[in-house]
């Protein structure tokens, strides 16, 4: 191996490390302000499932939330889509403010809140089919759901923050990243959440109810 590939070797190795060194330090930023997050939603899910065990069954509120409202064609799917999609743009539109960084684990919190509570009110209301229904009506939507919702508050979450600093006359460093990856993730997952609230879940409660 000669001189010039030599150095071309040692200068892949230096900027390797300093990329994998930025990696680790982005990802050691993060895992912070995902634990936050996770908490948040956690805390909401439980005070979701204490408040959702509690609501009385024959009101007829149970029946609207297990259903959704959802009806066929276009529209229901364009029902369905800003449905899901909610929680998303709150994120989306918090993470262009100062406030984001309170407002982002408060959106967290409520999703897991209305997410518990909608279940626990299925499971409290239909003692035979309660889980499948909770699981058919809460569960699917949120297993596609959930996970894009956090990659993009860990994104507004990091671009809030450097707002602020701005705001505050220091300097701010927020790294694109994956910014754009993590949106066309989402918007696949909301698009499949939305087809599947508007298409299979209405059958499956049919089925099972």
């Amino acid at each position: 191996m000669g001189p010039q590939s030599g150095g071309s070797v040692k200068k892949f190795g230096v900027a390797f490390r300093r990329w994998n060194g930025f990696r680790l330090d982005r990802d050691a930023s993060d895992f912070p302000v995902l634990v936050l997050l996770f908490l948040s939603f956690l805390l909401g899910s439980l005070l979701g499932c204490f408040v959702g065990g509690g609501i009385d069954p024959n009101t007829g509120n149970v029946d609207q939330l297990i259903s959704g409202g959802n009806t066929s064609g276009i529209w229901g799917f364009l029902s369905s889509l800003c449905t899901v999609s909610q929680y998303h743009i709150i994120v989306l539109l918090a993470a262009t403010s100062v406030l984001g960084v309170f407002v982002i684990p408060a959106t967290s919190f409520f999703r897991g809140y209305f997410l518990s509570c909608t279940a626990a009110a299925a499971i409290a209301a239909l003692p035979e089919h309660g889980i499948a229904a909770a699981w058919i009506s809460c569960g699917i939507s949120a297993v596609i759901t959930v996970p894009s919702l956090f990659l993009l508050e860990l994104d507004g979450f990091g671009l809030s923050k450097r707002l602020r600093a701005l705001s505050a006359g220091k300097s701010g460093h927020f790294s694109k990243g994956n910014v754009s990856y993590h949106l066309g993730i989402a918007v696949v997952c909301l698009l499949t959440a939305a087809a599947v609230d508007c298409i299979l879940v209405p059958k499956l409660l049919a089925y099972i109810l």
